[in-house]
């Protein structure tokens, strides 16, 4: 008798299977961000993805130097989770 699959694996080939799987992986960035980002970037908020783009809001616009500096570690942080399959281009900042 074999082992049953783990859910996550179902979960996973089902998306694929129906092409959902990128905005599943991209959204569960939104969901992860504290521990994709280590809390470096506390003072962004992930709101959602505009095709390649990650669209976030800023708690303190001072902040805004600081992010422009470290725009670069960001993506790379976000793109090693997401994988080269689904990587993100940039990141764009909205007031709300």
């Amino acid at each position: 008798m074999s082992e049953p699959e783990r859910t996550d694996i179902l979960l996973e080939k089902y998306l694929k299977k129906y092409g959902l799987y990128k905005d599943y992986k991209r959204r569960e960035i939104i969901i992860k961000w504290d521990k994709v980002v280590n809390r470096e970037f506390f003072y962004l908020v992930p709101l959602f993805f505009e095709k390649d783009v990650l669209i976030c809001k800023i708690n303190n616009i001072s902040y805004i130097g600081e992010l422009e500096k470290k725009r670069g570690e960001l993506l790379k942080r976000i793109n090693k989770y997401l994988g080269d399959e689904y990587s993100i281009n940039d990141i764009r900042i909205i007031k709300v």
